[in-house]
């Protein structure tokens, strides 16, 4: 399954894209980089806001999620 998580760096969502991620599922990780840790190995980052709708929505459009 392919899965888009906004504030994949931040605590609760590094941790949430690392479960995703061993249970195979390709991720698309949607940050602004306002707090948090490092990238996340093994997901696609896009550095920017959700409160930007062309920026999530051409995210949407290249990745796909489901």
């Amino acid at each position: 399954m392919r899965i888009c998580i906004s504030g994949g760096m931040g605590f609760v969502g590094s941790h949430t894209v690392q479960l995703v991620l061993a249970r195979n599922h390709t991720v698309a990780v949607i940050d602004n980089e306002s707090t948090g840790f490092s990238k996340v190995r093994g997901a696609e980052y896009h550095k920017g806001s959700v409160t930007e709708i062309e920026f999530v929505s051409n995210v949407f459009r290249e990745f796909k999620p489901e």
